[in-house]
């Protein structure tokens, strides 16, 4: 399901970690750039 507020798709977005450094991103927009 798309929605028309990008930044409101991220915040939806469970915690990710980052496959490169392991570190858990808590910004969820920075790892998808």
């Amino acid at each position: 399901m798309q929605t028309k507020n990008p930044m409101e798709f991220f915040r939806n977005l469970p915690p990710k970690q980052c496959t490169e450094c392991g570190t858990t991103i808590t910004e969820q927009a920075e790892s998808y750039l």
